[in-house]
């Protein structure tokens, strides 16, 4: 797998895995290892409610109106190497967005409420595993809500980097 598409994977499984793989087998992930539905630290429960449909970038999706959705989008920014020779480690880093549409005339609550998931899902200084690298995520914030009719949007932004060699 490329960098790019190894960081997007990274990025887009954080969204759906931790809930969906947990609704969908009864089991979590957690630290890169399958667990039951607690936390290792404090033994709480961490099941969350399920996430609206997503609509990922080049694949069809048609809104159903009065339904909530969530539409991502990855953008890497810059490709720098961090240090100087023929072969250095390159540094990346880039936006994930994840924008909420909640049906509008329901108030801002409703968009509100997944956000307040999403956020504590990326964890500024958390990191993502993947095969061939760790994502770390640099921040995560809540941006101006849209009017979009037939939807009330709520955009996410997601700031990440990792390092490549």
């Amino acid at each position: 797998m490329t960098s790019l598409n190894s960081i997007r994977a990274a990025l887009e499984r954080q969204l759906v895995e931790n809930v969906n793989w947990f609704l969908g087998t009864g089991v979590w992930r957690e630290g890169g290892v399958w667990s039951d539905g607690q936390s290792w630290t404090t033994g709480a429960s961490i099941v969350t409610p399920a996430l609206p449909a997503i609509a990922s970038p080049n694949v069809p999706f048609t809104p159903v109106e009065g339904t909530p959705y969530l539409r991502v989008q990855f953008a890497p920014v810059l490709r720098r190497p961090v240090v100087a020779g023929p072969d250095p480690e390159q540094r990346y880093s880039g936006l994930f967005f994840v924008t909420i549409f909640t049906p509008e005339d329901l108030g801002a609550g409703a968009g509100m409420a997944i956000a307040d998931q999403l956020l504590d899902r990326y964890t500024g200084s958390d990191a993502l595993l993947t095969q061939d690298a760790v994502v770390r995520l640099e921040y995560s914030e809540a941006k101006m809500p849209l009017h979009e009719p037939p939807f009330f949007a709520i955009p996410l932004e997601i700031g990440w980097y990792a390092y490549r060699s």
